[in-house]
């Protein structure tokens, strides 16, 4: 073999090398990810999908609730809670400070007052409140309770409240029809 034809196959090897290595090192290299938009860790830059979709499962995520799902991976607001009825907790006498807000005949601040809530035979779910002589049924969910809509001596009476602690907060609304208006009373206590 002569030198040129030499020189000439050396050239030759090394193009074809120099061409390989090129067309090798222009490949774009695989991005790996979720490649279904469906899933909830969907990756739009992947090209190539590694298995890992993980796909929308609705239901209660909430490990607290009583229609927990375990497999759900998504909140569809459907969560439900046993409420523990703790009307014992409630009950005691409570020192209590406020307002009493009335529009026609005005508003005033109460002296510091005794508020008294009692267990209520009509029901395992209700207790009796009383506040400056007026006795109320209320009926308990946790540790809250609403005041039953009832008329006691020509006054009508709704509202809530609750115990945290050893804390009361309560609004009674007492509707009087002769002039009409409906005072609002906000009291708060604390357990005596």
């Amino acid at each position: 073999m002569t030198i040129s034809k030499s020189i000439k196959l050396v050239i030759l090897l090394l193009s074809l090398c120099f061409a390989a290595i090129s067309f090798t090192g222009c490949k774009k290299a695989d991005k790996l990810g979720c490649t279904n938009a469906a899933a909830i860790n969907y990756n739009a830059e992947a090209d190539t999908d590694d298995g890992s979709c993980k796909l929308k499962v609705f239901g209660c995520t909430d490990p607290t609730a009583t229609n927990y799902n375990a497999l759900a991976n998504t909140s569809n607001g459907t969560c439900t809670f046993v409420v523990v009825l703790d009307r014992e907790a409630l009950i005691g006498s409570y020192s209590t400070t406020g307002n009493i807000n009335c529009p026609v005949t005005g508003s005033f601040t109460p002296p510091e007052t005794t508020f008294v809530i009692a267990i209520s035979s009509i029901a395992t779910n209700k207790i009796r409140i009383t506040y400056v002589g007026v006795s109320l049924t209320c009926t308990v969910s946790g540790t809250g309770f609403t005041i039953d809509n009832q008329t006691v001596d020509n006054y009508t009476y709704t509202g809530n409240g609750s115990v945290v602690g050893n804390a009361l907060n309560v609004t009674i609304n007492e509707f009087d029809g002769s002039i009409p208006e409906t005072c609002v009373y906000t009291l708060i206590g604390t357990r005596q």
